[in-house]
């Protein structure tokens, strides 16, 4: 039998996307089939541009961001420090982690500018409103991987050496 900790580490990335793709789609469950879309749609009644906006901003500022962590990943795997990284063979993971943030942000900030175009106050589109959102929450969840991947990075390439002390 296969251990919980031990099936969250071979696929984290995908259940981490697939437990915060659950939040967009509960979401989307609660406007659509439990009332919720009143609500929402009273919140989203002339400010649909603005969230729409804002979502595409940050969504694609933040591409930016996974990007940029991604070449700064693989530049430190040059590092003697990443040798036992390099040498796991989870190289491929920390590729696959940055390349997740990139897809789902890049999908997210596209999402957010076709809604931008085609979800009116006038004619409102709830199934675009729940993709922006399932894209929100799955992008935050691949991202906050990305930013704690970056950490352990930075944290084992300026830890002080073991062999010579006072050596970074």
């Amino acid at each position: 039998m296969v251990s919980v900790g031990r099936a969250w580490g071979r696929h984290f990335l995908a259940l981490e996307t697939l437990a915060a793709c659950g939040g967009g789609l509960a979401v989307a469950a609660w406007g659509s089939w439990w009332g919720g879309w009143a609500t929402l749609a009273a919140a989203l009644d002339q400010n649909r541009a603005a969230f729409y906006g804002a979502v595409a901003s940050v969504a694609g500022s933040l591409l930016g961001f996974a990007i940029a962590a991604l070449a700064i990943a693989l530049a430190a795997l040059d590092s003697r420090r990443l040798q036992g990284l390099r040498q796991s063979g989870l190289v491929g993971a920390l590729v696959d982690v940055f390349t997740a943030a990139t897809l789902w942000l890049g999908g997210t900030t596209a999402l957010a500018v076709v809604a931008l175009l085609a979800d009116r106050d006038a004619a409102p589109r709830p199934p675009l409103f729940y993709l922006v959102v399932i894209g929100l929450f799955a992008s935050g969840a691949v991202l906050a991987r990305s930013v704690w991947v970056l950490r352990q990075l930075i944290g084992i390439t300026t830890a002080p050496s073991k062999a010579r002390p006072g050596d970074a």
